[in-house]
């Protein structure tokens, strides 16, 4: 069956699932429909709301959701009770994860944190890379051409904790992590004077060893006082870089994000702009995915740093031997 009736028959049986289940108002919805320009496909939906109890059982529209479809069953064994009551624990209320023509938006309390992020560009390239790869992904890319068309999304809400004041699905604003983020980097920049700014081109010879510029890796290690040679490759890699057809391989940052391109062609990129990185990495201290314990004082220095990493303008070029 062609890929673009498989996606067509796709998005009704998502519309005809919506008609028996709970949905709501999608974050970005109607972007993907607004930004279309008469392709042959185009899905933009409400987002499918799945409730979670304090054992982890989900619902769809109040209805478990095993009860719907045999096949969505594996639902209730996705978040465990012990995950449910740390969100509990740390107010974690909803996550959304949503599809837009640029990219996977996931807010969590309704601010978002890093995701990836797209163009047209972008897939091509991803669609391109893919191609290097194993032949069984070849259903995958095909679809990548079709991604910035199907605006999609669900939400996942989980139990209140005792006198918890529901959150809006949506933070934006004064307050919000986009704003006070906004405003660190405008005062570092302003302290600073100028953002970092760092170019690393890589070179590697058949052999597998590399030069950064003009040095070796030798030379870099006298230089700055530690080993790089786990940076070195060895003569196989190379040979089957090679045989894939990798000649470049750039990696750049910003305010907006981390951004890759392989042989020049632009790559889907990591979106951590609009505090996205802040809020992100403030989730991950606040339930102790990072620091664990007490993590003030390393929540301060997270703090003085991300307006330092998300205004510096990294540039790493790999080349390989051709």
């Amino acid at each position: 069956m062609p890929m673009k009736k498989r996606l067509f028959w796709l998005s009704l049986l998502v519309v005809g699932s919506l008609l028996f289940v709970g949905c709501a108002p999608r974050t970005g919805g109607g972007a993907t429909a607004a930004a279309a320009s008469g392709q042959d496909l185009l899905v933009d939906l409400p987002a499918i709301v799945i409730d979670f109890d304090a054992e982890g059982q989900a619902t769809l529209g109040g209805v478990p959701v095993s009860d719907l479809n045999p096949s969505l069953a594996s639902l209730d064994t996705m978040i465990g009770p012990d995950t449910i009551g740390m969100f509990t624990e740390h107010n974690i209320q909803h996550i959304q994860i949503t599809t837009t023509p640029t990219g996977v938006d996931i807010l969590v309390n309704g601010q978002a944190v890093p995701s990836i992020g797209w163009d047209g560009e972008s897939l091509v390239g991803a669609q391109q890379l893919l191609g290097l790869g194993d032949e069984g992904l070849a259903l995958v890319q095909g679809i990548l051409p079709q991604i910035a068309d199907i605006g999609l999304g669900v939400t996942l809400r989980f139990p209140l904790a005792q006198a918890a004041e529901v959150l809006p699905l949506t933070v934006t604003g004064e307050g919000s992590a986009a704003a006070t983020s906004a405003q660190a980097q405008e005062e570092f920049l302003a302290q600073a004077g100028a953002p970092a700014r760092i170019n690393l081109p890589i070179t590697y010879a058949s052999d597998g060893s590399f030069t950064i510029g003009d040095f070796t890796a030798d030379e870099l290690t006298l230089l700055i006082g530690a080993p790089i040679e786990s940076l070195t490759l060895t003569a196989e890699d190379i040979t089957r870089y090679q045989g894939l057809g990798l000649k470049t391989l750039t990696l750049t940052t910003g305010a907006d994000g981390v951004r890759m391109t392989l042989n020049d062609a632009p790559l889907p990129f990591i979106n951590w702009g609009d505090g996205k990185l802040a809020y992100g990495l403030g989730l991950a201290l606040q339930t102790g995915l990072i620091g664990g314990g007490d993590s003030g004082d390393l929540g301060a220095l997270v703090e003085r740093l991300i307006p330092i990493i998300q205004t510096a303008e990294v540039n790493v070029q790999v080349t390989f031997p051709e």
